[in-house]
């Protein structure tokens, strides 16, 4: 069974694709920011790991997204990380495709889409 860990600090997205995600037979964690993933990402590994760009509403620049990004390619290089923002551009997705994501995809995105997506990722590792 895969498995994902998912970060946003929406709860709502959250709530919907943990809900989506597990019905499709994913086993799923949820983050609602960067320090919680870290420490979920100290206790076990994901094969892929699903990434809100702007984690806080301070967080005006992605930069925590991405930082987050770096850190779960440094400490679980197996998993495959896809970056899902409404607040993206060119600059920030070639910034994260450097720093090793493998999907940046832009909200909203219909959940089946978004599924694809994650499955593809983790079948071509």
């Amino acid at each position: 069974m895969p498995s994902v860990l998912l970060v946003d600090d929406e709860e709502t997205i959250l709530f919907a694709l943990e809900d989506y995600l597990s019905a499709a037979g994913w086993e799923v964690a949820t983050a609602r920011g960067r320090a919680a993933a870290e420490l979920l990402l100290d206790e076990r590994s994901f094969s892929a790991a699903v990434v809100d760009l702007r984690l806080s509403v301070a967080d005006d620049g992605g930069a925590e997204g991405l930082e987050l990004a770096r850190r779960i390619r440094e400490l679980r290089p197996e998993a495959r990380v896809l970056v899902l923002t409404a607040y993206g551009s060119n600059e920030l997705e070639e910034t994260a495709y450097r720093l090793g994501v493998a999907a940046w995809l832009q909200k909203p995105q219909p959940l089946d889409r978004l599924h694809a997506r994650l499955a593809a990722l983790v079948d071509d590792a």
